[in-house]
């Protein structure tokens, strides 16, 4: 597919010189964007035009520019410049509107030698007709305007005729030019034969129904629908997994078996579970209960889940420094994460601050090489906690962060936490730099 516009030579002595070519034209097709309706451009004042209502295709997305739009732009600075401004739809975050791209010497779209069309991004711009000012031009007239849709030309050489093709006319893809049409009323004056028996107007714009009683012709697309009803609510979702056992309820006067109270402290879940809790007197009474939707872990107290937890993000009910996932006293095997773990450290939560050890708290450290006794496959390198702590009351700290210890009677093993390591490895880094550099300077 090809375009083209009337030329229009700017001076006698040079005919050729407004002639459209390849730098006219390096916007102007992109299959993504087109006018689907409407869209005619007119001038409607001095050096104003008007774009009608219009309904399109860019770059992927349907627009529509419910009314009419006036546009006011520029003559060219110089009466010796020719000048083009192109008409485009341009979408700016979500909002589509109507927007004039005026011609410069910077961009080339003005010129005493040969004006081209200015360059745009037409992933957002879609270009919807072309006004050109000859040279000495201060205003526009009709003639000045050419609106996209007469551009298309894909035959080299169509066939004028005076009225609207017969269905018996031409062969298949052949088009015709139309005199009869006035492009300004917004219709197209190029005729495409799109099957043996049809032709159709390239495009065309009509704000007005057919008369009362007529057979109207035939209309033009129309604008997208508004959004559909919701559809209706899907089905009940599958059962949850059952609840945990709740403790042995309070025994009945009655010698046939009793009355149970279930506790309201439950995990619970969207829909209706049935399940049974058993008792240890060997009671298994039948429980079904209708849980409530929103929440899955109680606030408070000790909920048990031996299966999965699957969930979009982990919270905690508020900040506070007690709140922790697992212990020394009851660990997780591992936590797999795609990114560092994020400690906070702002300054307002720190208080007493002091150096940190260097480098003789880092050459006391005893790395080692070791296997875990329930893995004994990997070989693990690092510190044993009791040597660590050792090390940290040699150098007077007798509670540090690095290592943590448990209560005695509750079990459990201490723990070091990696992490605060790295301010002494820092500072020993720090103190050899400082022997280094007085070394090198004598």
């Amino acid at each position: 597919m090809s375009f083209t516009v009337p030329n229009r030579p700017e001076r006698p002595t040079d005919p050729d010189q407004a002639e459209p070519d390849k730098g006219d034209f390096q916007s102007l097709g992109y299959r993504k964007s087109g006018v689907l309706t409407g869209g005619a451009v007119t001038r409607t004042a001095a050096n104003t035009v008007s774009v009608e209502a219009t309904t399109g295709y860019l770059n992927g997305e349907y627009f529509s520019l419910a009314t009419a739009t006036s546009i006011s732009i520029s003559a060219p600075s110089s009466g010796s410049n020719a000048k083009f401004v192109l008409i485009l739809v341009t979408k700016s975050g979500g909002a589509f509107s109507a927007t004039a791209l005026e011609g410069t010497t910077a961009n080339g779209g003005e010129s005493a030698s040969n004006a081209l069309y200015p360059d745009f991004d037409s992933a957002t711009n879609m270009l919807v007709a072309a006004v050109y000012y000859n040279v000495g031009d201060t205003d526009i007239d009709g003639s000045s305007v050419v609106d996209k849709r007469v551009m298309v030309m894909p035959q080299a050489n169509p066939t004028a005729v005076s009225s609207a093709p017969g269905s018996t006319d031409g062969t298949i893809g052949e088009i015709r030019i139309d005199s009869s049409i006035t492009p300004a009323d917004g219709q197209s004056i190029v005729w495409i034969k799109t099957d043996a028996t049809t032709w159709t107007n390239l495009g065309k714009y009509s704000s007005t129904a057919a008369a009362a009683g007529a057979t109207g012709a035939q209309g033009n697309q129309g604008q997208q629908g508004t959004t559909g009803a919701a559809g209706a609510a899907g089905g009940q979702g599958p059962q949850g997994p059952q609840g945990p056992q709740g403790p042995k309820g309070d025994k009945g006067d009655s010698g046939s078996g009793g009355s149970y109270t279930h506790p309201s402290q439950t995990l619970t879940l969207a829909g209706a579970v049935t399940g049974s809790v058993s008792f240890t007197d060997g009671t298994i009474p039948t429980l079904t209960t209708t849980i409530p939707a929103g929440t899955y872990v109680p606030l408070s107290g000790n909920v048990s889940i031996t299966g999965q937890l699957i969930t979009a993000n982990l919270m905690p009910t508020s900040s506070g420094s007690n709140r922790q996932i697992g212990s020394i006293y009851m660990t997780y095997k591992k936590i797999v994460l795609t990114d560092n773990p994020v400690v906070m450290s702002d300054l307002a939560l720190k208080e007493r601050f002091d150096e940190s050890p260097g480098l003789s708290f880092v050459d006391s450290l005893t790395p080692k090489s070791y296997v875990l006794k329930n893995d004994p496959k990997k070989v693990h390198w690092g510190f044993v906690a009791q040597d660590v702590e050792e090390v940290c009351t040699q150098h007077g700290v007798s509670e540090a962060a690095v290592y943590e210890k448990p209560e005695e009677g509750l079990g459990g093993h201490m723990a070091l936490t990696y992490g605060e390591f790295t301010a002494p490895i820092v500072k020993a880094i720090q103190e050899l730099t400082e022997r280094l550099e007085a070394l090198e300077n004598g």
